[in-house]
């Protein structure tokens, strides 16, 4: 009897044992043929792909401070210098674009001293301007943010517009930046939708959200409202 059960408890290890590599030979294949997928798109429109690039762009991590802005990571979620796994980056309208995929990860501690990580995945959504310009962001706001502006009142950065400082908040030290870049065609954008909330710092502006780059087609989808935001930028 206890052979027997030796021998059954054997079989379900090596089951689940193969049933892991199975799972794990799957995901890999699958991960292959999204990358695949996306260097053929990027090859078809003239696109550059770059795995783990090293700084902003690709271009070095020093590049940012050379250039006088601060460096993509310091404005994202988690914070992680070394957080881009993959970046497809083009030309769009005349202005270098990008799309990332980035991540960090968190450590979360049980009550019986066991701990676990979770990883959070970005799509990140990059255009470079012409310009340098000092920290501003556009963010939508939540609960507690509605609530503190009802108590509150408005920061030095609102435009004055009701229903876009109701639904908007402007973080930056230069509220007349705000004023300068946020004119009447970019709030009613805003209000429209058509936009995303972005984040603005030397040349580059920035975008993202939770995700991966499921379908290259996507790609474009992302570029296309954050150049819009480059497009209005002070009209």
């Amino acid at each position: 009897m206890e052979v027997l059960v030796a021998g059954v408890v054997v079989a379900l290890v090596a089951l689940i044992i193969t049933l892991i590599i199975t799972l794990i030979a799957v995901v890999v294949r699958a991960e292959r043929k999204r990358q695949e997928r996306i260097r053929q798109w990027a090859a078809h429109h003239g696109w550059t792909v770059q795995k783990r690039p090293t700084g902003d762009w690709g271009m070095g991590h020093g590049t940012a401070k050379r250039r006088g802005s601060s460096s993509w990571a310091a404005r994202l979620p988690g914070k992680n210098r070394h957080g881009v796994s993959l970046l497809v980056s083009g030309v769009v309208h005349g202005r270098l674009v990008g799309v990332a995929e980035y991540s960090y990860e968190t450590t979360s501690h049980d009550s019986d001293g066991s701990s676990s990580r979770t990883t959070h995945d970005y799509i990140v959504t990059a255009v470079r301007l012409d310009a340098q310009y000092p920290p501003i962001a556009v963010v939508r706001r939540g609960a507690l943010s509605r609530l503190g502006r009802t108590m509150f009142g408005d920061n030095a950065a609102s435009t004055g517009h009701e229903a876009f400082d109701r639904q908007f908040r402007v973080d930056t030290k230069n509220p007349a930046l705000a004023r300068a870049l946020l004119g009447p065609a970019l709030i009613t954008e805003h209000l429209a939708g058509r936009v995303p909330a972005w984040s603005l710092a030397g040349p580059d502006l920035l975008t993202w959200q939770p995700g991966s780059i499921s379908d290259p087609h996507q790609i474009a989808t992302l570029v296309i409202p954050l150049v819009r935001v480059a497009e209005f930028l002070g009209r």
